[in-house]
């Protein structure tokens, strides 16, 4: 019963790229924004971010057809800010911040 439910053990968890290929982390407009949430609030660069921007943001980069990816090895050498920066940069997104320490992003 329900043998789609069950993993065929041939398979593992591993996706193996291409022979010769890096394993690639691929961004879509959602984990863009995400990320760069992640990386304000972790970092402590902001103390919130404003909820009507990041849907604006999503939407312009969902307009553009805004998709991101990076290979595992040089995403493992970044450090936080270094990802929160190559993320605002790749994806062309600002930041404004209110006095009361919100982040507000700006696409580009």
């Amino acid at each position: 019963m329900f043998s789609f439910l069950h993993r065929p053990k041939q398979t593992t968890d591993r996706i193996t790229p291409e022979e010769g290929a890096a394993p690639l982390l691929r961004f879509e407009p959602c984990r863009i924004v995400s990320g760069i949430t992640f990386h304000l609030l972790e970092e402590r660069k902001a103390l919130s971010v404003d909820a009507d921007s990041t849907h604006l943001v999503i939407e312009k980069l969902e307009e553009r057809g805004q998709h991101l990816s990076i290979s595992t090895d040089q995403w493992g050498r970044m450090e936080n800010m270094q990802r929160l920066v190559w993320l605002l940069n790749q994806a062309r997104i600002d930041i404004k911040m209110s006095i009361t320490g919100t982040a507000t992003l700006i696409s580009r």
